[in-house]
């Protein structure tokens, strides 16, 4: 073995990095210039593999391997933060993994990116809203706008293009596969649409948003919506602005149970812009849907002045400095849509994420109020699966917002960051891999 990447293995042992198969250390942070020279000695393929590995460049992980190894404690310790930088504004939307570790991200309206498992760009293409990958490492993303054709491509692990699909006009906002690769797209304006695995239309509903699939092949939604909607039981009409909706369907699209989280049967007064106070309808947004091992459903979400969280009112402050401060919920159900538990706080300018871990824990990402400029900051939470706290960080990477969340196999969490680290500079898109 190269005496470089040598060292590196020595010095990953010490600060208890991940392992691999005979004891390949796995996105210890290697620098780029590093992993590049110990490909290019002279060595032979099979040498050249194993310092690959050693690096962890070749999309070999511990996912591939099927051995996570020994681990730190879950402590959310950052592993490696790649910096994406952009020549124009954009945030994060999606980010996801596949079985060997490979990561895939994407830039709202800007792109797709492909790192691998210890955040080396692999590749970019120029489109694509929002993206998901299967285990194998076919990704499939979602691209469209409110005037232009939305669309579906599935790409090959190298990102070229397999099949592409027309589904409607609107702005993919999720996107989800299944084992059998069946496809989930959903958006405002868009719907949500299930293709089976070589890109057929299956069935579409005119409600959209955040989806997944459950392990049996159900769709999991969440979104919000103004006037009337009917997510399968029947007309409901939103209360104030919009509401937030939670609906499992069949894997044939057939409703199996749903929740509306509306207003509040509070009064809300707020203070008016001429002085006094004015009392105004309130909005509620689902923001995130994912299923846990065990079947049961974990949803976030936020809303503005009040919300019925299932079964309780609740009221957002207000803060003469900062004005508004939106309230975020989580909460887990059980397979059938019984609440189990759920949770709030009232100082998060914006929930974006949600991920569960192989453990049942769930992650929330998003952003949160600070005490001074910037005033907002990328925030993330853990959460075990009773809700207890696992850890909570809201300064880590500075100003901006933990813009979407996933796991891989170990429970390794994959975060997509957008941070502006000076005013004068285009925001910049980061990647990061945290310990569980």
């Amino acid at each position: 073995m190269n005496s470089r990447i040598s060292a590196v293995v020595r010095a990953a042992r010490l600060v208890g990095c991940t392992f691999a198969l005979g004891g390949a250390v796995i996105a210890c942070g290697v620098d780029a210039s590093e992993r590049a020279s110990s490909m290019a000695d002279g060595a032979s393929s099979d040498d050249a593999k194993q310092k690959g590995r050693a690096a962890g460049v070749d999309g070999v992980s511990e996912e591939a391997a099927g051995v996570c190894g020994p681990s730190g404690p879950p402590d959310g310790a950052v592993l490696w933060n790649s910096d994406l930088k952009s020549a124009s504004h954009f945030e994060s939307s999606s980010i996801a993994s596949d079985a060997a570790g490979n990561v895939f991200h994407a830039r709202r309206d800007t792109g797709v990116d492909k790192l691998s498992p210890d955040g080396v760009l692999l590749w970019h293409l120029a489109f694509g809203n929002v993206v998901t990958a299967h285990a194998q490492g076919d990704a499939y993303v979602g691209s469209g706008s409110a005037a232009a054709e939305a669309k579906v491509t599935k790409l090959d692990a190298s990102g070229a293009t397999l099949w592409s699909l027309a589904v409607g006009n609107g702005t993919p906002q999720s996107i989800a596969v299944a084992a059998d690769r069946s496809v989930l797209i959903s958006g405002q304006g868009l719907g949500t649409i299930r293709l089976d695995a070589q890109g057929q239309v299956q069935w579409t509903k005119p409600f959209g948003g955040y989806v997944a699939f459950s392990a049996s092949g159900d769709a999991l939604v969440t979104g919000s919506f103004e006037g009337t909607i009917d997510l399968g039981a029947g007309p409901v009409v939103s209360r104030g602005r919009e509401d937030a909706f939670i609906v499992r369907l069949s894997s044939e699209g057939t409703h199996r149970w749903s929740h509306i989280l509306g207003d509040a049967d509070l009064p809300i007064a707020r203070p008016g812009s001429s002085g006094g106070t004015v009392t105004s309808p309130s909005d509620q947004q689902g923001k995130g849907i994912a299923e846990a091992p065990n079947g049961d459903v974990v949803v976030t979400g936020f809303a503005h002045n009040s919300i019925k969280l299932f079964g309780n009112d609740l009221a957002t402050p207000y803060s003469n400095y900062v004005g508004e401060l939106p309230l975020a919920y989580v909460a887990r159900l059980d397979p059938t849509g019984n609440v189990l538990w759920k949770t709030h706080g009232f100082t998060f300018r914006d929930v974006r994420g949600l991920a569960v871990d192989p453990s049942g824990n769930a992650i929330v990402s998003g952003g949160t109020i600070g005490n001074t400029r910037p005033y907002v900051l990328s925030w993330f939470k853990k959460y075990d699966p009773s809700g207890g706290t696992v850890w909570e960080f809201s300064e880590r990477f500075g100003s901006g917002y933990a813009d979407a969340v996933t796991t891989d196999g170990c429970g390794n969490i994959l975060l997509a960051l957008v941070t502006t680290p000076r005013p004068t500079e285009y925001p910049h898109a980061h990647v990061a891999k945290l310990r569980p």
